[in-house]
């Protein structure tokens, strides 16, 4: 036999469903915080920008630590030290970047925080009024002391996760709206003061899709699935007035095969570039007069 200690519950359907959203908040937590934790943010594709017939618009911006050309909302995190695609920011309570591949991770990590919290401000409501009259009474007869540190616990306690519910909420509608916006926390602080419009806010819909996906039953489970994942590739982004390299690569599976497609392009033109070296060389060895002349 196993004894559980804890608050006493009542046997009815209110206690069961109370205990089951909360611990089903916990778990929603935990994993997304273990997603957080352990997902890579995003690496820029090796050697991107570097294949020969690459535009131009892909050598714009280079890291002189990581030695690698910057795609557009790319930085160079001096914590991790590493560049990092999308980056929003460098959260020190996870140790980790929050940048392309896991921005979804750490805003569902801020819901079920917020989640946990709103069911404690709910379900201690009343514990907290009771205390509030238990010191009315506790003026009028002898105060008992084990009672008073108990009610000033609850409160300090009630208090305390009042105060963490109005910073979170605040910071995550922060984060949310910029979500909406389809800007990263970093784009924000640049433009600070100013009335800035991203140029990569397309509509609600798209900007939510790239970071949440398109499948709307992943959106707040903390898994990617085929469906689930960022839409793009976190490499190229569509504009509202599309430029030459700002169009949508589509699916995040496609910067593999332009990588594939690049590498198989230079290749060729190695190859070219060889064979016509050497029909050079035995055109020289096959006429005389411009070995001399050379």
């Amino acid at each position: 036999t196993f004894l559980i200690w804890g608050p006493e519950i009542p046997e009815n359907v209110v206690a069961i469903v109370a205990v089951f959203l909360f611990n089903f908040f916990i778990f929603m937590f935990i994993w997304s915080l273990f997603q957080t934790l352990i997902t890579d943010p995003g690496r820029v594709p090796i050697y991107w920008g570097f294949y020969m017939g690459d535009p131009e618009t892909k050598r714009k911006r280079y890291c002189l630590m990581c030695n690698v050309f910057k795609p557009d909302r790319c930085h160079h995190c001096s914590a991790c030290n590493r560049c990092v695609l999308n980056m929003d920011h460098h959260c020190p309570w996870v140790n980790n970047c929050i940048g392309f591949w896991n921005r979804k991770f750490f805003l569902l990590l801020l819901f079920y925080t917020l989640c946990i919290a709103y069911y404690f401000i709910l379900t201690m409501a009343t514990t907290f009024i009771s205390t509030i009259y238990w010191y009315i009474e506790a003026l009028k007869t002898d105060i008992n002391i084990w009672e008073l540190a108990k009610n000033l616990f609850i409160d300090i306690t009630y208090l305390f996760i009042m105060f963490l519910v109005v910073i979170l909420s605040k910071f995550s509608y922060f984060h949310y709206t910029l979500v909406t916006k389809n800007m990263t926390t970093l784009e924000s602080l640049e433009h600070k003061g100013t009335d800035y419009e991203s140029s990569y806010n397309i509509d609600f819909k798209k900007n939510w899709a790239q970071v949440f996906g398109n499948n709307p039953y992943l959106w707040f489970i903390p898994l990617m699935g085929r469906s689930g994942k960022p839409n793009g590739s976190g490499v190229t982004w569509p504009t509202k007035n599309a430029t030459a390299g700002n169009e949508d690569v589509g699916p995040s599976e496609d910067i593999a095969e332009n990588s594939k497609e690049a590498q198989s392009r230079m290749t060729k033109n190695n190859r070219n570039e060889i064979g016509g070296i050497s029909n050079i060389s035995q055109g020289l060895q096959g006429d005389p007069k411009q070995t001399n002349g050379l």
